[in-house]
């Protein structure tokens, strides 16, 4: 059995069980009369296409299609079109109704082109080659999980949105447990995650009533088991308040006021000179992400970094994978060679200097060296990931022959496959570090061409806080 045939048995095994399906999201979303659609799934083919138009224009490339009609097939032939449609609504409530700030996107959720047709992210996979698979792998059991940024006041306005248009009973915060004498005792609220029942979410989990602080209420509060939550049919997302956000909700009027332009962060080009300019002489301070010394340090390095640099420089700079900046300032500048197993290899691994820095790297080179299909590369990811070692070793056969198939000698895929199994755990997610280094291109443009504007609001924000006022005070 292949094991996209057992992947597609476990699932159906688990719809059978009578567990509650994930892919039910009755009563989430609304259809417009008007527009003559009975079923969400063309609901959503309706908003995905229309939003391409608005997104690449009428004349849709082969590639731009091709994508699309992928997705919507992946997405409705596993029953999650409502799902797609209920994030939909919340981003554009938030948008529309709120008043909120929303970020570029994060995780996986970034390499989705039907995401960013709705509107829910707005990095364009296919400009960034990210990677829908690692986002949706064909027939999974959970549902795929789409976590979202707000300005901070705009997440807590759109968490009272969700409990006044579901119902209180419907929504709940999440909580964290301590366990002593054989005793869970209640910690702390996760008050950036919220979970959302098709029920009353009594009749599927352990509830308790809390005070919120922010809401200055009592709210509901379920435990933080995501297993449990997920076999309860209960929907889990992370609804983070970044102060990012926040300060570009208010730095842009200010912009509007001083100079009466209406700025489009989302149009900006990200070859700006005086933007890229400020990273390079790491005149960072208030630049999301890019604010530690460690970090100024690093980009002053680097001298001349290219969007795609500081994607890879976010990517590198956790404590796993640290070490591997040096190596890729070097290569860079010339200083070390970059080295391929193999020439074609450049393809994947050109603009991280011949370095391997995100698994989705590791997916593209299974297809391109041993003709693995996208979703099998995926397999691959997952198995290295969760270290099953069966799979693994069946995987490796299947590699070893596919890439001899292909001309490649063993001995080198040997070497790769090898390499891989060391370095997959310390991958990072390509979609998450794009979508995060917009949101810090963003700031850092503010800073390059609105300085005064910018810094203004973050001393605004910092009110109180005398050594972070000194900081932005002082800032170069």
């Amino acid at each position: 059995m292949s094991n996209n045939q057992k992947q597609t048995t476990e699932a159906k095994a688990a719809r059978k069980s009578g567990q509650p399906d994930l892919r039910q999201f009755d009563g989430l979303c609304t259809i417009p009369e008007t527009l003559g659609i009975t079923t969400e799934a063309e609901y959503l083919e309706y908003l995905v296409w229309e939003g391409a138009k608005k997104r690449y224009g009428e004349n849709l490339t082969d590639e731009q299609r091709e994508r699309i009609t992928m997705e919507l097939q992946s997405i409705n032939n596993d029953g999650y079109a409502g799902y797609f449609l209920f994030i939909r609504d919340i981003v554009r409530a938030a948008r529309e109704e709120l008043g909120a700030i929303v970020g570029p996107g994060r995780s996986n959720s970034g390499g989705s082109i039907v995401a960013y047709c709705l509107y829910i992210t707005d990095v364009d996979p296919l400009k960034h080659g990210l990677l829908f698979e690692r986002f949706f792998y064909y027939n999974r059991t959970d549902n795929p999980r789409i976590d979202l940024d707000f300005d901070v006041e705009g997440k807590e306005r759109v968490i009272e949105w969700l409990r006044k248009k579901y119902g209180e009973k419907r929504v709940a915060n999440v909580a964290t447990y301590d366990i002593k004498d054989g005793k869970r005792k209640m910690r702390s609220i996760i008050d950036w995650s919220i979970v959302v029942a098709s029920q009353d979410i009594c009749n599927l989990t352990p509830v308790c009533e809390v005070f919120d602080k922010k809401s200055d209420k009592r709210v509901l509060a379920t435990k933080s088991d995501i297993n449990e939550l997920r076999k309860a049919g209960i929907k889990r997302m992370d609804l983070m308040g970044l102060k990012a956000l926040s300060a570009i909700k208010e730095c842009l009027p200010r912009i509007n006021a001083s100079s009466g332009e209406k700025l489009d962060l989302n149009r900006i080009s990200l070859d700006d000179e005086a933007t890229l300019k400020l990273y390079s002489e790491g005149d960072t301070i208030g630049v999301f992400l890019f604010e530690s010394e460690g970090m100024r340090e690093y980009l002053r390095k680097l001298r001349t970094p290219t969007f795609n640099d500081l994607v890879a420089l976010n990517a590198l700079y956790r404590p796993s994978a640290i070490d591997k900046i040096d190596h890729l300032i070097d290569r860079k500048q010339g200083r070390e060679a970059i080295v391929y197993h193999m020439p074609e290899m450049e393809s994947v691994l050109g603009d991280t200097y011949g370095i391997t820095i995100y698994q989705e790297q590791l997916m593209q080179l299974s297809q391109l060296l041993a003709g693995f299909t996208s979703w099998e590369s995926a397999i691959i990811y997952r198995s290295f990931v969760r270290r099953n070692e069966e799979v693994i070793d069946w995987l490796a056969v299947q590699f070893f022959m596919g890439g001899q198939k292909k001309g490649y000698p063993k001995e080198i895929l040997e070497k790769i496959w090898d390499e891989w199994k060391t370095i997959a755990t310390k991958l990072f997610n390509k979609s998450h570090a794009v979508c995060y280094t917009l949101l810090s291109y963003q700031t850092a443009y503010l800073k390059a061409h609105y300085r005064e504007e910018y810094m203004s609001t973050l001393i605004s924000q910092a009110a109180g806080d005398e050594r972070r006022i000194q900081e932005l005070t002082n800032a170069k």
